[in-house]
């Protein structure tokens, strides 16, 4: 059983939602971890702050602890920046998802009426065709169109396979000296000019390569074409006064079943998707840069950065740290050995969490990537009408399947773009008209050229031969 074109739309979304909730908890994970390193750094600060209390003068203890306190305080200005800014981003991001989720509830909304629309449109098509059947005057002239059109391409193709002929033998007429000179200057014609002697002699040479005959043959080839040409304009233009007529008689029945309002509203209502399809792109658009520039303040190293972290850095590699840290060691009590220990639990899990944070920041950037990837192919995927109540795929399409492929890295979105054009189909019904016909009569009075025809309200291109398409989709 084929799958609807609505159904896998609603998969891909359904996959980013996904996608967007595993970034966010990432995202959560990378500012949790924040918080227990400044914690864990805090609680090393009153260690290293204890040391000095019990080993120090009292001067000395009060100076190690201020200015443990005054670098933990620098580096700390650093980070309050970069939060503050990141906690804004994260404002913005979350009012442009809120917008964003609107205006896909507002794409969804108008999407149903066009395909309203399509139903009416087909529904009243269908009446309007089951009348015209009815018509005498139409069938008359429908029968008429159906002869002149077979009478047309008959002789279309008659034209053709004469002008092949002339192209073949014009050439050998032409490469012949004496004909070619005895065509050059007209005998037998009122523009000779020959003397006696001369015109017994170019009659003499006419016998020899029977230039009568050939003669005949060779007009017929140089002028039956372009004859023959205006044959086809004069039938083409009898097929035009019964389409003509049939449109006419169609205009009068479209107007009566209220097709062309029909028409009208449906245009209006693909005019205003197609601009909130527009601002929905340029919320993705400025969505990508508020995700650029939280992973360039996550991974910016900037010079008070730098200058703050290896301050501290410096600081507690200093001789007076190492130092309690080394009379600590050396004294039988253990409740300063306690501190040490402490201290050195809390620099491996420092190194560990800044190490998952490196780990897990990357996996965050990658899956922002892949996110921006699955919502161009969404975007795409409903620019080309392919939710629509016509589009459909065949029973093995998989798109959660094309989706495991490109978020795994074994696809791109070119590649997932490429299955999905090759896969979708439309399925439309058909109804005889006027525009199935090889007509250069376009008509002004009927709404929609032809019954079968519906404007600028397709995508795919014509049905039954007279355009009347809601497309793929619409």
């Amino acid at each position: 059983m084929s799958s609807s074109g609505s159904s896998v739309h609603k998969k891909i979304k359904v996959k980013i939602k996904e996608v967007e909730s595993d970034s966010e908890a990432l995202a959560s994970s990378l500012y949790q971890m924040e918080q227990q390193l400044s914690n864990l750094t805090l609680e090393r600060e009153n260690c290293y702050s204890s040391l000095a209390t019990h080993y120090l003068p009292e001067l000395d203890a009060q100076s190690v602890q201020t200015t443990l306190r005054e670098v933990r305080e620098s580096v700390q200005k650093v980070f309050a920046v970069k939060q503050e800014r990141r906690s804004s981003l994260e404002k913005l991001m979350k009012e442009n998802r809120e917008a964003d989720s609107k205006l896909e509830e507002e794409i969804d909304r108008v999407t149903e009426q066009i395909e309203y629309q399509a139903q009416e449109r087909d529904k009243t098509v269908g009446l309007i065709s089951a009348e015209l059947e009815k018509n005498i005057d139409y069938s008359a002239r429908d029968k008429d169109a159906k002869k002149a059109e077979v009478r047309l391409k008959q002789y279309k193709q008659r034209v053709e396979e004469v002008r092949l002929e002339s192209e073949k033998k014009l050439p050998s007429f032409e490469q012949n000296k004496i004909f070619s000179y005895l065509l050059k200057i007209g005998f037998k014609t009122s523009n000779y000019t020959g003397s006696s002697l001369t015109e017994n002699l170019d009659s003499w040479a006419a016998k020899k390569v029977n230039f009568e005959e050939n003669k005949k043959c060779y007009d017929f080839l140089k002028s039956m074409p372009e004859l023959m040409k205006l044959e086809v304009e004069r039938r083409q233009e009898e097929l035009d006064k019964v389409v003509a007529e049939m449109e006419e008689i169609e205009s009068i029945t479209e107007k009566k079943y209220g097709l062309p309002e029909i028409v009208e509203k449906a245009e209006k209502l693909l005019s205003q998707r197609q601009t909130l399809i527009e601002r929905d792109k340029k919320q993705d658009e400025e969505y990508s840069l508020y995700i650029k520039e939280r992973e360039e303040i996550d991974s910016k190293k900037d010079p008070y950065h730098v200058q703050a972290v290896q301050q501290i850095k410096n600081y507690l590699k200093g001789e007076q740290i190492a130092d309690l840290k080394t009379r600590a060691r050396q004294t039988s009590g253990t409740e300063d050995d306690k501190l040490v220990d402490r201290v050195d639990q809390i620099d491996l899990e420092i190194r560990k969490i800044k190490d998952r944070a490196i780990y897990i920041k990357k996996e965050r950037d990658t899956l922002s990537e892949k996110l921006d990837g699955l919502r161009e192919v969404e975007k795409r995927f409903r620019s080309n009408d392919y939710e629509g109540s016509y589009s459909y795929f065949p029973s093995d399409f998989d798109i959660n399947m094309l989706i495991l492929a490109y978020m795994s890295g074994k696809f791109t979105t070119s590649d997932v773009n490429d299955e999905i054009d090759s896969s979708q189909h439309t399925r439309t019904p058909t109804y005889h008209s006027s525009s199935n016909y090889s007509s250069s009569h376009s008509s002004s009075s009927s709404s929609s050229s032809g019954f079968g025809s519906f404007g600028s309200f397709s995508s795919g291109g014509g049905i039954g031969g007279g355009g009347f398409s809601s497309g793929k989709g619409f």
